[in-house]
């Protein structure tokens, strides 16, 4: 909820094998620095103050858990807090990774001063790689998320539900490293591309990096 930036107050540690990393924000979307470290301006003002904590463990060889959880106080009248809730898994096995990561988000649109818009979405993803040698990994990850929106704004109602649409990414993604230099290729098409029914999308990322 609140990125990573110079407002961002963070805790992080492991203790009795769980690794434990938690944060304070004062302002919601203040943390989401640009490359020069300036926040983002991606502020919004029906939210304010954010905490979030992540619980992690890794009970056997190559499978990690990971909990975490945060919710963000609304500065606005008469509609509720945010939170987002999130599990994950993830197992290695020589060269081959997969994980799943199921997550909910709520908005607090709801109440007397709910709008249109987005009420709760969930999400799912499932994902593997591939560690071909040591310069060469092949990635493939496929995401659905289902949302439901206030379709009526009506203080007596407090807002009426619409279902909406599942989203669906897949995504193949390609990266190779030699000595300083690391190119990577993402390709990646969407069903329902912005929940809306035969909807379609794609991007096409090539990029390349030198560390010197």
């Amino acid at each position: 909820l609140s990125g990573n930036g110079a407002m961002l107050i963070r805790y992080n540690n492991t203790l009795m094998g769980v690794g434990v990393d938690a944060s304070y924000t004062p302002r919601y979307g203040s943390g989401d620095g640009s490359d020069d470290g300036s926040a983002s301006g991606t502020t919004n003002a029906k939210y304010g103050k954010v905490y979030e904590v992540a619980l992690s463990s890794a009970p056997v060889d190559g499978l990690k858990i990971t909990g975490g959880y945060a919710f963000t106080e609304t500065t606005a009248k008469d509609i509720a807090d945010g939170e987002t809730g999130t599990v994950a898994a993830s197992y290695a096995y020589g060269p081959v990774s997969v994980g799943a990561q199921k997550s909910i988000i709520y908005y607090g649109n709801t109440g007397k001063a709910a709008a249109l818009g987005t009420n709760w979405a969930k999400n799912l993803s499932l994902g593997a790689t591939y560690q071909v040698n040591d310069s060469l990994s092949v990635s493939y990850n496929e995401t659905t998320s289902y949302r439901s929106q206030n379709s009526v704004r009506n203080p007596l109602l407090l807002g009426s539900m619409n279902n909406g649409v599942e989203l669906e990414a897949d995504t193949v993604s390609v990266g190779y490293t030699i000595g300083g230099m690391s190119i990577k290729y993402v390709d990646s098409s969407v069903d329902n591309d912005k929940y809306v029914a035969g909807g379609k999308g794609s991007k096409k990322t090539l990029s390349v990096g030198i560390a010197y």
